[in-house]
């Protein structure tokens, strides 16, 4: 690789995943938290991956350092997981099960709390005191004190709630609301909807939302990624798929009168999920192409978009077949993609935007760098063999764990 550019961040590597590529494009297809990697203070330094086997109802806990696994039984279909800011928690939607499991990271310690149908997304409040829940099935969302473990609410949302994301000041909980056009903010104090945002020409199918962290610009965007684009008919393709909403630093005094300006980004169609940079200057989203989508747009593709300026996306990268995660190397100037269809991983160099795919030995859905950057942990969608490993300066992959035999494959 050629010399590092991007700025070096603490070692928490999200990784955001797309599961259910079987569902037809009309359903959306969103799952911003498969992997996640934490260094939690009272485990020694140690950095963790943590991954979920949704077949055998498992979660596998990974030593980066040394690649020794340990697992936990969570509930059943396990496949989203989020992890809080100061890595001491993780938490695991059990699709199945109408529940997560809260896991303390360094002692594998757990508690299960009920939470409302199906529920998919999850993710930590910034101040890691609450724990959200996307419950798909029952349009609800659900609020968990994350200390206590204690569900607060199911709070109606309506509309097939799909992803939810909160502001950076934990007050506020953004819900992308795929069958209304619309994405609901609820209020973490008063536990409900207080207001809604809509505007069917820019936020169209809503399937995938983050915010930013209102550093870079002095205001604060939510980014919402929109499966069905506006079509745009002179150009003849579909191309602005990307909702940026631009909240001004009072918005949250009165969100009920707010109303936000809004725009949409020229980008990769039917982005399915975001990953910050830690400056929060670039954000990364993952492009997904239905088949009988317009044939100017028949490769799948990963955006990078500039917010430091004019909110634009900088580049376009090419990948395999059916991207389904991406995970940036912790001095962020390497990006890993998985392609679930085409069981390959994509690696991007972000410093001369090369690129070149690296099989693998099953389906990938979901992956994350070694603390070292060198080498790339591959999640398979594979009930038998969940874990492989890829080295970065040869391109070799194999095996490190094998869920039929439970050995430990490493030299």
């Amino acid at each position: 690789m050629t010399q590092r550019h991007w700025p070096i961040g603490v070692l928490i590597v999200l990784a955001f995943a797309v599961l259910g590529c079987g569902l037809a494009p009309d359903k959306p297809i969103t799952s911003p938290h498969a992997v996640v990697v934490v260094k939690p203070q009272e485990g020694g330094g140690v950095s963790y991956l943590f991954a979920a086997n949704k077949y055998l109802g498992k979660v596998y806990r990974v030593n980066l350092d040394t690649l020794a696994i340990d697992e936990i039984t969570v509930g059943r279909k396990p496949e989203n997981i989020a992890a809080s800011p100061d890595g001491y928690l993780v938490a695991v939607a059990n699709n199945a099960d109408k529940s997560i499991t809260v896991i303390r990271a360094a002692t594998l310690a757990k508690k299960t709390v009920v939470t409302g149908r199906r529920p998919s997304d999850i993710g930590f409040s910034p101040d890691g005191n609450w724990l959200g829940v996307a419950n798909s099935e029952n349009e609800t969302v659900s609020l968990i004190d994350a200390h206590s473990g204690k569900l607060w609410n199911n709070i109606w949302v309506g509309g097939g709630p799909a992803a939810l994301a909160f502001d950076p000041t934990s007050r506020f909980m953004a819900v992308a609301c795929y069958d209304e056009d619309a994405v609901k903010i609820v209020s973490v104090q008063e536990k409900k909807v207080v207001t809604a945002w809509s505007n069917s020409q820019v936020i169209n199918r809503p399937q995938a939302v983050i915010f930013s962290n209102g550093a870079i610009r002095g205001e604060t965007l939510l980014f919402v990624g929109c499966h069905e684009d506006p079509y745009v008919e002179n150009g003849g393709s579909y191309a602005e798929s990307i909702a940026v909403l631009h909240l001004s630093p009072t918005w949250a005094d009165d969100p009920e009168e707010y109303t936000p300006q809004m725009q949409i980004i020229r980008a990769g169609p039917n982005p399915r999920g975001f990953l910050w940079n830690h400056a929060g200057d670039k954000l990364l989203a993952i492009n997904h192409v239905f088949e009988d989508w317009d044939s100017n747009y028949n490769v799948d593709t990963l955006s990078l978009i500039d917010v430091s300026g004019a909110i634009a996306e900088e580049q376009r990268f090419v990948t395999g077949h059916n991207p389904v995660a991406a995970a940036l190397a912790p001095e962020e100037d390497v990006v890993a993609v998985a392609n679930k269809g085409g069981a390959s991983i994509t690696i991007v160099d972000l410093t001369d935007n090369s690129s070149f795919d690296v099989s693998t030995i099953a389906r990938p859905f979901a992956v994350a760098f070694t603390p070292s950057g060198h080498k790339v942990i591959v999640v398979h969608d594979s009930a038998l063999m969940p874990l492989s490993v890829v080295d970065l300066a040869s391109g070799s992959s194999r095996v490190v764990y094998d869920s039929l035999s439970m050995n430990d494959w490493i030299e």
